[in-house]
């Protein structure tokens, strides 16, 4: 499968963040059976497996304020291939 695109993460209260993405199938690709979301607390990680998804969201919680937090996704289809890791996306709890 493809990398997701369109990867955001947005700051919805100080203690947690919403992060969001397109999914993206190849021509002749397999369908997408749920994604991968890691994070970490900076670009380079270190990275933690963070939760599994059906849905193009996820939200984390209990998250200290005035942090930044760092997030990728990859995609899993439905013949077990998973994707490169998508472009990072960071967002500051207020």
């Amino acid at each position: 499968p493809a990398a997701p695109t369109n990867v955001g993460a947005t700051a919805t209260s100080c203690s947690s963040i919403t992060v969001t993405w397109s999914e993206t199938i190849p021509p002749n690709g397999m369908s997408i059976s749920n994604y991968t979301i890691y994070g970490g607390p900076s670009a380079t990680g270190p990275w933690t497996n963070l939760a599994t998804r059906t849905t193009l969201s996820y939200s984390q919680t209990g998250l200290t304020p005035g942090q930044t937090y760092w997030y990728y996704v990859t995609a899993n289809d439905l013949g077990h291939d998973v994707s490169p890791a998508s472009a990072t996306a960071n967002a500051t709890t207020p």
